[in-house]
């Protein structure tokens, strides 16, 4: 008979105990008790620890496994929580056991030690515990000497501890305990963070670039609106994004997603990050812009992607069983062998999507946009394009250039396709799968780009006059100039750059994108993404970047 344990915690109400949230682990149950317990209302908690039966639901054993240990300091009456200890030695509340002699409180400034001893505790820090640097050094300073096997080295504990707005930058953190801790708005870029337990981490607003969370546990970790752009999370689990709380009016127990505020405008951004294996099942990560991201053999099993930006994202062998995906952007997307049993995909784009191997009888596709191959166009536009290639295989003495002006080219996939030249002023390419296309020279003035996959597209020397860029993805792709050549072939010595005149890239993904020398009078980047762009050179006359991510971008003197 198979039996299955979790652990209850209980408050003490008006004299009556009542459970309030149940856990799976015991060490969890535990890190929320003393939570509870040195917060501002002081409650009084325990843990019971159930096992049932798996199938009947009968409880089979229950027994206390923790109750809140007697306070026997003085009470806080009126006093701050600095002058309560200043005249009991014992500490705020439940006593913490530690292998060593804390450094908190801290000691008066005149006997301070220069650099203080760091807490090394067994259980979790207090909530909110504030850190001074020369604390936060001295911790990561003991975990690197851990971390090479050296004498009086300790792994880090920074449970609870309450680090927001510090700069850990190229950090070596791994396999530290962080669990609940609020590094929210952090500078984490590029430090090691594999193996470390994120338990209930908030990271809201954390500058995670390039770091390595592989294997990291980041279940439950709050990550709104933080930057995971290029970083590795193979293996990690970000399972379970969600809350347990007791339901109103009864004893049962409620599943509550993480609430954000209308003001709360950031997303989570993975795109480029690596997330093959990764463990999202039942995570929520709505919205979030995971753009050429890495997803390959991870579970996202009832996940909550919906209005995502997946574009180009790879999901090969990846299980999206029961998730939703509802609105979300998959133009361009690899799902080759792809599990989506019972997935739900309403309204989301799909061009140049592939689902080789992926059986789509029970997913709901309802108000989809399938996309269009080459082949399923009109007999005479695939005859132009024939014509069109055919000219540029010959260098102009076979075939016609293309003239495809005000065409309706809305969701196909135009994968690698060759347009230089072309003229495509006012097309609709809304939604299209151009990666890898080539536009040298060609006229798209006026054209409608919106949500296209332009990954990797080289536009050198393209008239963009006008055109709708807002939510395509340009990620490496190449709007610089193209060398001018004369009618032999050889270069003249001249540059023609792109022209942007006007067009809107509100909300574009442009990193490492180039843009040297181009034309950007009056256009809109409002929100776009630019970190690592080359703008050397750019004309920027009445250029909007409101809210654009211009980190590490090289912008025009």
């Amino acid at each position: 008979m198979q039996t299955t344990t979790s652990f209850e915690l209980h408050t003490l109400e008006n004299g009556v105990w009542k459970i309030q949230l149940v856990f799976d682990t015991k060490q969890e149950a535990l890190f929320e008790a003393r939570r509870m317990e040195e917060g501002v209302r002081r409650r009084e908690t325990r843990i019971v620890e159930e096992q049932s039966d798996e199938s009947s639901g009968k409880i089979r054993k229950s027994r206390i496994i923790y109750t809140t240990p007697k306070i026997t300091g003085p009470e806080i009456t009126g006093q701050t929580q600095k002058e309560t200890r200043s005249k009991s030695k014992t500490p705020r509340q439940v006593q913490i056991p530690r292998s060593k002699k804390s450094a908190f409180p801290p000691k008066p400034l005149a006997t301070r030690d220069p650099i203080p001893s760091p807490v090394v505790r067994s259980g979790p820090r207090p909530v909110a515990a504030y850190m001074s640097p020369s604390e936060i050094v001295a911790v990561l300073e003991l975990h690197e000497r851990f971390r090479r096997g050296l004498r009086g080295g300790v792994r880090a504990n920074l449970s609870a501890a309450n680090l927001s707005g510090f700069d850990f930058a190229g950090s070596d953190l791994k396999g530290a305990k962080l669990t609940g801790v609020n590094m929210s708005r952090c500078i984490l870029r590029a430090t090691d963070l594999s193996d470390t337990d994120l338990f209930a981490a908030n990271l809201k607003g954390a500058d995670l670039r390039d770091a390595n969370l592989s294997g990291a546990n980041l279940r439950g970790a709050n990550l709104r609106g933080a930057n995971l752009s290029g970083s590795s999370l193979k293996n990690a689990d970000l399972r379970d994004g969600f809350l347990l709380e007791p339901s109103k009016g009864d004893s049962s127990i409620a599943i509550r997603s993480y609430e954000f505020d209308d003001s709360d405008a950031g997303r989570a951004g993975f795109n480029g990050a690596d997330l093959s294996g990764a463990r999202l099942s039942q995570s929520f990560v709505k919205q979030a812009d995971l753009t050429g991201a890495n997803l390959t053999g991870a579970d996202l099993s009832s996940a909550m992607l919906g209005e995502s930006n997946l574009t180009a994202a790879m999901f090969r062998e990846a299980n999206l069983t029961f998730a939703d995906l509802s609105g979300a952007s998959l133009v361009g997307a690899d799902l080759t062998g792809a599990n989506l049993a019972d997935a739900v995909m309403r309204n989301v784009e799909l061009s140049g999507a592939s689902f080789e191997g992926v059986d789509l009888s029970t997913v709901d596709l309802e108000g989809s946009n399938t996309g269009r191959t080459v082949f399923q166009l009109e007999p005479g536009t695939q005859t132009i394009l024939r014509s069109h290639k055919s000219w540029i295989n010959s260098n102009g003495s076979r075939g016609e250039r293309a003239v495809l002006d005000g065409h309706d080219l809305n969701r196909v996939d135009f994968n690698s396709c060759d347009f230089s030249g072309a003229s495509l002023r006012q097309v609709d390419f809304t939604g299209a799968n151009l990666s890898q296309a080539i536009f040298v020279m060609a006229d798209l003035a006026g054209a409608k780009l919106s949500l296209a996959n332009l990954q990797g597209a080289n536009l050198t020397g393209a008239n963009l006059l006008d055109t709708d860029l807002s939510k395509a993805n340009l990620m490496r792709a190449d709007l610089g100039p193209t060398d001018m050549l004369d009618a032999n072939g050889k270069a003249t010595g001249r540059r023609w750059p792109v022209n942007l005149t006007n067009a809107d890239l509100s909300y574009a993904n442009l990193e490492d994108a180039r843009l040297e020398m181009a034309n950007l009078s009056e256009a809109r980047l409002d929100h776009a993404k630019l970190a690592k762009a080359d703008l050397t050179g750019a004309n920027i006359t009445g250029t909007t970047f409101d809210g654009a991510e211009t980190e590490n971008a090289k912008m025009p003197e």
